[in-house]
């Protein structure tokens, strides 16, 4: 059956489905690793050193909307722990 051209073509289907997934997880990922620089950039530019904490809260943080949100407010908060969520 392995030798079938119906059981490559499902497998090689497979495959690129496989990839497909692959490359926009890896892009999501990207996008969040981008957001999450630049926030720590800026804020590190404007608020200091964030605390271990706070760094490790931010780190694990993979939600695109709310890291976004909190590099928004990055410039209208005083410390890092005056970001909503943190």
């Amino acid at each position: 059956m392995r030798e079938s051209d119906t059981y490559r073509a499902i497998l090689e289907e497979r495959i690129e489905v496989g990839r497909e997934q692959g490359i926009e997880v890896g892009r999501e990922e990207g996008i969040v690793n981008g957001v999450l620089r630049s926030l720590l950039i800026i804020g590190r530019l404007r608020l200091g050193e964030p605390t271990p904490e706070v760094l490790r809260r931010l780190q694990a943080e993979t939600d695109l909307e709310r890291l976004e949100q909190w590099l928004r407010s990055v410039t209208e908060v005083e410390s890092w722990t005056e970001h909503p969520g943190l």
